[in-house]
């Protein structure tokens, strides 16, 4: 996604510092992804509230000075330390694991012979960006504006 076509923005941005136009700009993206990621939990089937939790959104610079946005299963977050369930089987979804609930499983088979099971994949990162997309977009002009506007009143 890309901010173009605005030319009041534009022209405000070309009026501030560097500096301070990547903070402002910053601050809407990672308002958008909070949209984004809301959007992609609300497709998750509601009883499945763990693996909404395995959502999240992460933004960083890269190494040209650019910056990434990441919005999706198993994204930002902390990972639990090895040893964290104590012995415990099993976690239901959590951040590890919750590829299997997203892209679905073949059915599986322990070393027995008897069947585990499969999973039908959920569409939920697809359906939830779609959906939340224009609204996204929508929260990082109206962050990026306020932004500027408050950026202006400093100097």
């Amino acid at each position: 996604m890309s901010l173009t076509g605005d030319k009041e923005l534009d022209r405000k941005f070309r009026r501030l510092a560097d500096k301070v136009a990547r903070k402002v700009l910053a601050q809407g993206i990672r308002a958008g992804l909070r949209v984004i990621a809301k959007g992609i939990k609300a497709e998750i089937p509601p009883h499945m509230k763990d693996a909404k939790k395995a959502i999240g959104s992460k933004l960083k610079k890269d190494k040209s000075g650019g910056i990434v946005a990441k919005v999706g299963s198993g994204v930002g977050g902390k990972k639990k330390p090895v040893g964290a369930r104590g012995g415990r089987p099993g976690v239901g979804i959590a951040r590890e694991n919750i590829h299997w609930l997203l892209l679905g499983t073949n059915n599986r088979h322990k070393d027995s012979g008897a069947s585990t099971g499969s999973t039908v994949p959920i569409p939920a990162v697809r359906l939830g960006f779609a959906k939340s997309e224009a609204a996204a977009a929508q929260k990082i002009v109206d962050t990026v504006r306020k932004g500027i506007a408050r950026e202006a009143e400093k100097k």
